[in-house]
Formats: structure tokens, C-alpha cells, sequence
């Protein structure tokens, strides 16, 4: 059995060479780069600086949302396809879904507000403005002082009742200016 070593099983030929590929390369940067020179000279205008855009908040309403849950289960339509005909962002669309798969009842309840919970309130107010009407000279140390009294386990500053009496109970708080007697009258 004789072998054949030099016989190659695929037909190769060299298509290019390395110097063809360099000559056919197109170049990475211009070969003669164009500099221009650098001023410091500033204008003294101001320049106008667009701000982003930021996207407002949109409520919908329960009617809004009931349309969008017809499209989205009687015509079997996707969440985002439903939103996109009734002009609703695909994003909330796709929230108020996953809210139904987890609570059904849960998708026309009102957030309740984010933020700490008011230490004063309506049986609050009541007590002041009764105290006021008793005592109309009476100052937002004496208010806060009834306060504390009333409820055992309150502790308010005056600030924060002043801040109660004026926006809550709508009273406005004046300081008292007392006139000196004058001294060489005959009474």
C-alpha cells in the first residue's frame, strides 16, 4: 500500500495576498488630519439650555379603566395593544393588569396618600376652636399646653399647632400690642 503525502483532499487557492489586503483596506483615519485652531474667545450671550422632558403624571379615571379591561377581555387583546387604542400608557396598563391577577376588587381603589399621617385632627380642631371661642386672647403656647392636657399621649410643639390653627381650623394668629398708659393724664 503506497501513500500519497503531498496530495491535498480540497482544492485551496489564495484568493489575496497580505499586500492586496492592504491595498484594498480602507483606511481607519484620514491620512492628513485637518486641525483647526482653538479660540478662547467667549460670547457674552447667554445660552438657552433645553430642559428634559419630564413626563406628567396622568390619572386615569374608573371609566378609563373599565374601557381598557373590556378591550382587554372581551376582545382578547394583550395590555398593550388594549392601551394603545384608548391612548393610555402602556406601562400603567400593564400595572393595572398585574394588580387584577392579584386582587380583582384591588384595580378601582384609590391610593391612599404616601407621606406620614397627620398627628392633629377633626377632635382636635374641635377642642381648640371651642377653647378659642371661650378664650379668644389666647396664645399658641396656651394651645398647645390644652392640647397635651386633653390627649394624654400627644406631644405637640407650638409650632406645629400654629401651623394646625392656621391652615386646618382657617384662624389667623395676631400678636397682641399693647399701648402704654399715658403718664401725665388727669384720670
Amino acid at each position: 500500500m503506497d501513500l500519497v503525502v503531498d496530495e491535498e483532499l480540497f482544492a485551496i487557492e489564495t484568493i489575496s495576498c497580505r499586500s492586496q489586503f492592504l491595498m484594498n483596506k480602507y483606511p481607519e483615519g484620514p491620512s492628513n488630519p485637518v486641525i483647526h485652531p482653538v479660540t478662547n474667545v467667549r460670547n457674552n450671550e447667554d445660552v438657552d439650555m433645553e430642559l428634559g422632558n419630564k413626563r406628567r403624571y396622568t390619572l386615569y379615571s374608573d371609566e378609563d379603566k373599565t374601557r381598557f379591561f373590556h378591550l382587554f377581555f372581551s376582545k382578547c387583546l394583550n395590555a398593550s395593544a388594549a392601551a394603545r387604542q384608548l391612548g393610555i400608557h402602556i406601562r400603567a396598563a400593564q400595572r393595572w393588569v398585574k394588580r387584577y391577577y392579584k386582587d380583582p376588587e384591588s384595580i378601582f381603589e384609590k391610593k391612599k396618600k404616601p407621606g406620614r399621617r397627620r398627628i392633629l385632627g377633626e377632635e382636635h380642631k374641635q377642642i381648640l376652636l371651642n377653647y378659642i371661642d371661650e378664650n379668644p386672647s389666647a396664645v399658641v403656647a396656651e394651645m398647645a399646653e390644652i392640647s397635651k392636657q386633653n390627649f394624654v399621649d400627644l406631644n405637640v410643639s407650638r409650632g406645629t399647632t400654629y401651623n394646625f390653627m392656621t391652615t386646618e381650623c382657617n384662624l389667623s394668629m395676631k400678636q397682641a400690642q399693647f399701648q402704654p398708659v399715658e403718664r401725665n393724664t388727669e384720670e
